[in-house]
């Protein structure tokens, strides 16, 4: 379980590893200049759960990279930055399991991506 929590959360160990995420480095090739803050704004200073819905490869997972990039530029602890994909996870217990993990971390950002999906 832990490393595939490492694999979700590279910038643990180095934070600039989040700048070799594939949804980054992807955003970062194109021509278009795509400003998160312009589309949607979340206030993470306030205690609240924030939902990102919507179809299927228009940019959630992008824009949840970014957010970790600007996040981690403004010295948040890498620690502090929670993010996990449940796409491959089917289980209940394996996802009541990782939401224990999730209490360790009771004053970071978690981005929990495709739970129900």
């Amino acid at each position: 379980m832990e490393e595939r929590l490492l694999f979700h959360n590279p910038w643990w160990s180095d934070p600039t590893r989040i700048d070799s995420d594939k949804n980054i480095k992807a955003i970062e090739k194109t021509s278009i200049k795509w400003r998160q803050e312009k589309v949607v704004h979340f206030d993470l200073g306030k205690d609240a759960i924030y939902t990102l819905r919507g179809p299927r490869q228009v940019g959630k997972t992008t824009l949840i990279k970014k957010i970790i990039k600007n996040l981690l530029k403004n010295n948040t602890k890498p620690h502090a930055i929670f993010y996990y994909s449940f796409d491959l996870e089917r289980h209940p217990e394996d996802i009541l399991r990782i939401f224990q993990q999730f209490l360790e971390f009771s004053n970071a950002y978690k981005f929990p991506e495709s739970m129900f999906s």
